[in-house]
């Protein structure tokens, strides 16, 4: 049984992708009947997301048409950009 994890296919799971996670050296669980994976380690989700979210913000950085752009979480949930 897992203690906290991260689930693959919704919010953070989701916006880091498998492939990152695992390249990283993060460990999976999958659950066969229940055709769902968890990413095992927290800390390493948080660290993977933000650095990803940075680069995001970067990117559009670079683009040119945006004046501001800020990185940020919001919660749990997917993390996205605000236009001000």
């Amino acid at each position: 049984m897992l203690g906290e994890a991260i689930n693959s296919g919704i919010g953070l799971g989701k916006f880091l992708g498998e492939a990152d996670y695992v390249k990283a050296g993060g460990a999976v669980s999958h659950y066969f009947f229940a055709d769902k994976s968890y990413f095992e380690d927290v800390n390493l989700v948080e660290q993977l997301v933000s650095e990803k979210l940075q680069s995001v913000a970067n990117d559009i950085k670079q683009d040119g048409s945006w004046a501001w752009v800020k990185a940020y979480r919001d919660g749990e949930s997917l993390d996205r950009f605000v236009r001000l």
